[in-house]
């Protein structure tokens, strides 16, 4: 199981990574954009999965959502 969340989270990370190296093209800023709330918003979500399938897990759920609820909040001004 571990060895299979560590590729998911991976996964998101190079997704992100991505979606900021396609931000600084200006064809590309668009697609960017997507790739950066999508990985953010994704792992926002799973931290809320968390808190709801182990309530006893909510704070590990917290450092899970906060990061990436404050790196969100630009691409949402």
């Amino acid at each position: 199981m571990a060895f299979n969340q560590g590729f998911y989270n991976l996964f998101l990370a190079v997704a992100i990574l991505l979606g900021l190296h396609l931000r600084t093209g200006e064809v590309t800023q668009a697609a960017g954009t997507t790739l950066v709330i999508y990985g953010l918003v994704s792992i926002i979500a799973a931290g809320f999965v968390l808190i709801l399938s182990s309530r006893r897990l909510w704070r590990a759920a917290l450092v899970q959502i906060v990061p990436a609820a404050i790196a969100l909040g630009p691409f949402l001004i």
